[in-house]
């Protein structure tokens, strides 16, 4: 009792984001995230190199993978639910957006644009999460409304 759920270890770690890093594939292995959550974890806690649990959460690899643990989405559910900050950038001035597009992961996109991740951020070598994107269906997800409709015309 009287444990810090938000101490730190001097890289920065937090328990949220070790357990977003070593959640397993079990449909409830994510409830260590929900349990911290609800001790108030703050969820927007960076590490030295500006990542947040939610950035964790979004880097995993593609769980389509077999190797891979999957159910990685739902702790960008928990995260979000516990008011992440969505837009937050890391040093490398990266946003869980970018993570989950270098991964193609396509949940998670979906959920990072419905809570109104910023299409427009840039990295520091000036891409976009579009332009980092793992494959064509991801690059597709991460086009602005116009760019969808480009080579359409009124007929």
């Amino acid at each position: 009792m009287g444990e810090d759920v938000n101490e730190q270890t001097k890289s920065g770690l937090t328990p949220l984001m070790c357990a977003c890093k070593t959640i397993g594939p079990k449909p409830d292995d994510d409830q260590i995230v929900n349990f911290l959550i609800e001790q108030r974890a703050n969820v927007d806690l960076q590490d030295e190199m500006g990542d947040t649990a939610l950035h964790v959460a979004a880097a995993t690899r593609d769980p389509s993978i077999p190797l891979l643990p999957t159910g990685y989405h739902r702790l960008l559910q928990a995260l979000m639910a516990g008011k992440a900050n969505v837009n937050i950038y890391n040093k490398l001035g990266q946003t869980a957006l970018h993570r989950a597009s270098l991964r193609g992961k396509k949940e998670c996109i979906t959920m990072l644009l419905e809570a109104n991740a910023d299409l427009e951020m840039m990295d520091r070598s000036g891409r976009k999460a579009i332009d980092v994107a793992f494959d064509e269906e991801s690059r597709s997800m991460l086009a602005p409304p116009a760019e969808n409709n480009e080579g359409e015309e009124d007929e």
